[in-house]
């Protein structure tokens, strides 16, 4: 998965999803883990549309 940080807003909708915890948000960075399986949960819950 990809995010861009110039639109995410560092909401954690991204992270609370993830059903393999794949996804870390902090205050200013968002990273993707190698857990990450692309089931693009996280994709459908953005509501900045940041993720890709």
């Amino acid at each position: 998965m990809m995010v861009e940080k110039d639109s995410c807003m560092y909401c954690g909708c991204c992270a609370s999803v993830c059903p393999f915890n794949a996804v870390i948000v902090t205050d200013y960075d968002v990273q993707v883990t190698d857990a990450c399986t692309d089931c693009k949960t996280c994709v459908k819950a953005c509501p900045m549309g940041a993720i890709q």
